[in-house]
């Protein structure tokens, strides 16, 4: 009966052991997906917008050319 208890007791920390481990792994994974859609967001907006100051000083200088 003992042995059977300290068993369970074993076997019962270890599935509390697993289900920690299990929750932050799935915290720190959600938090790195959550960071590289962030990352794809701020690139594509900093892509958007070099392009648009190269066409603006393009322009500008069309402009001077032209003008």
């Amino acid at each position: 009966l003992t042995l059977g208890l300290l068993l369970l007791l074993g076997l019962t920390l270890y599935f509390v052991g697993s289900s920690r481990n299990y929750s932050e792994n799935e915290r720190v994974s959600r938090q790195l997906e959550n960071g590289r859609y962030a990352m794809h967001v701020l690139s594509e907006d900093i892509r958007h917008a070099i392009q648009e100051e190269l066409y603006d000083m393009l322009s500008r200088r069309r402009s001077v050319w032209t003008g």
